[in-house]
């Protein structure tokens, strides 16, 4: 197994995105893409809403057409495009360097940065563009204002790079990528184009692409190749707003499509109160996770009963732990799934594995009372909450029958069978966050 994977089971202790929804090859469909397979830049628009459907917009930018598509955030249908925006006699876009929402009282404006103008010592430029649903065609998105990016007093320009591209939103300002006296750095800028500080733990060797700054964290894709431990790329989640690179201050997020590709280079955007990001023609929908459980000291996103004897039964020890940042955890309910099974049949080996696991909050040490066994149990209802880094502790235990108990063979009930497992059962998890 790559070290990498070994690695990535330290990150399960920490709050992190999972992928939970690929759109892929959007070029092809017969949306409006018109075969853009180089999406750039992408941003999540919670207060327009689509036309057609009714869902929130996400933005997203493709260098190849050189369009801004705007699209159904749940569906991935294009609603409409637009060109990259162009002003007066300035060089009209040919790259998305930057994709951000910024909300204003009364729209969410789309803000696009863009390479130099009219010639390569002209500073690159930050449009504000506002979106009108009540105009047709090319007026719907329209150039509010313009900048010229300001640097820090010094001779030294803030420059862009095409391989390291990405903006996000930043408590009412912006983060961006750029070049900074040679290097290849991150940048905190206002709306109106102006470099205010510089984060110089972050250099062209970590080689960042795509950034996102999102509860109170900033996300970026790095190169941790010279990492022995890592030798790859990955999603680096950095835990203060300094951009510290020391050991403690970040965290790397392994084995997360598709941050891990050495060809990443495309964007992430805050979706919701989750993830969004774009590569190639791809794009990808991210849930937060904020809780995982413990079992023999090791972190896992999954109950692994291990070997159970047909006839026996086996008791796991179990804790359920916090992990978000700064939330608490609330009315928390672990209960069993439910599968459907082959042929809409009634019955069949996984439907019956779902009766032979059973939960209790009660250590089962400490009693005989069979009653404390049950199909769901519930944490922190009431307050002391599950508070970060807090955890509670629950039992599971799994006891296979000789027989299926509504399984027949001729009549006669079927022998449960190792060739039937794996017996995997489904949980399903609630629980409030705030």
């Amino acid at each position: 197994m790559p070290r990498t994977e070994v690695l990535a089971g330290l990150s399960l202790g920490t709050e992190r995105p999972y992928l939970h929804k690929r759109f892929i090859d959007l070029s092809t469909t017969g949306w409006d893409y018109g075969g853009e397979d180089q999406f750039k830049g992408i941003a999540y628009d919670p207060r327009n809403r689509s036309p057609i459907t009714g869902n929130p917009l996400l933005w997203i930018a493709g260098d190849k057409n050189k369009r801004i598509y705007c699209v159904d955030s749940r569906t991935m249908m294009v609603s409409a495009s637009f060109e990259y925006p162009s002003i007066g006699s300035v060089t009209p876009a040919t790259k998305c360097m930057g994709l951000a929402i910024l909300p204003t009282p009364t729209e969410m404006r789309l803000l696009f940065l863009t390479e130099a103008g009219v010639d390569p010592m002209t500073p690159p430029i930050l449009y504000h563009l506002v979106y009108d649903p009540s105009l047709s065609g090319p007026d719907q998105l329209q150039v509010e204002k313009w900048f010229y990016l300001a640097s820090l007093p010094s001779q030294n320009m803030f420059n862009l790079t095409d391989s390291n591209r990405g903006m996000t939103e930043y408590k009412g300002d912006l983060m961006v990528i750029g070049m900074w006296k040679g290097n290849v750095t991150v940048a905190w800028m206002n709306k109106n184009g102006q470099i205010l500080a510089i984060f110089p733990d972050i250099t062209t060797a970590l080689d960042p692409r795509g950034l996102l700054h999102m509860h109170d964290r900033v996300f970026t894709c790095l190169d941790g190749s010279s990492d022995p431990n890592i030798n790859g790329r990955y999603l680096g989640k950095f835990l203060s707003d300094l951009l510290d690179n020391k050991p403690g201050a970040m965290i790397p997020l392994l084995s997360i499509e598709p941050f891990f590709f050495p060809s990443f280079a495309g964007d992430m955007t805050l979706y919701q109160d989750n993830m969004a990001a774009c590569d190639r023609d791809v794009v990808y929908l991210y849930k937060m996770l904020y809780f995982c459980f413990v079992i023999d000291n090791m972190f896992v996103d999954d109950i692994d009963m291990g070997s159970v004897l047909i006839g026996d039964y086996k008791i796991k020890y179990v804790k359920f732990k916090n992990i978000a940042d700064k939330y608490s955890l609330k009315d928390v309910i672990i209960s069993k799934g439910s599968v459907v099974c082959p042929g809409s049949a009634t019955h069949c080996p996984a439907s019956e594995a779902i009766r032979w696991v059973k939960m209790s909050v009660t250590d089962p040490v400490s009693t005989t009372d069979e009653t404390i066994w049950q199909d769901t149990i519930y944490f922190a209802t009431q307050k002391p909450w599950i508070y970060p880094d807090g955890e509670k502790e629950f039992w599971i235990k799994i006891d296979i029958p000789v027989n299926y108990p509504n399984l027949t063979t001729g009549g006669i009930p079927r022998a449960v069978d190792v060739d039937d497992g794996p017996f995997c059962v489904p949980l399903e998890i609630v629980a409030k966050v705030g």
